[in-house]
């Protein structure tokens, strides 16, 4: 059971759907969440959060400096509460370095 977390500082609209796709081509998506700066106009687009629900993604909507901290406490709380058994990230190399190396 997977737990994808994606980050729109690289990943769109267009790329959501084949990241779940990818997962489920392992394992089992558990679930799905983007996280978006409360800064970015993508926060308050009516298209993009549309695009989400549709898809069953939640959107984590967070200040940008806290977005590795969240993603960090978000992977935590999926995997120790028995939500996910592993992440799946959808980030561009070298951000949450922490995160992917664990």
């Amino acid at each position: 059971r997977y737990a994808l977390f994606i980050d729109t500082d690289v990943h769109g609209p267009p790329n959501w759907g084949p990241a779940m796709d990818v997962v489920r081509s392992i394992g089992q998506l558990a679930s799905s969440s983007v996280f978006l700066a409360k800064e970015s106009p993508q926060s308050k687009d009516a298209e993009w959060l549309s695009k989400l629900e549709a898809l069953g993604i939640a959107a984590k909507i967070i200040p940008a400096r806290e977005g590795s901290f969240e993603m960090v406490a978000e992977a935590s709380e999926s995997i120790l509460e028995g939500k996910a058994d592993a992440i799946a990230l959808a980030v561009k190399p070298g951000d949450f370095d922490f995160l992917s190396t664990k």
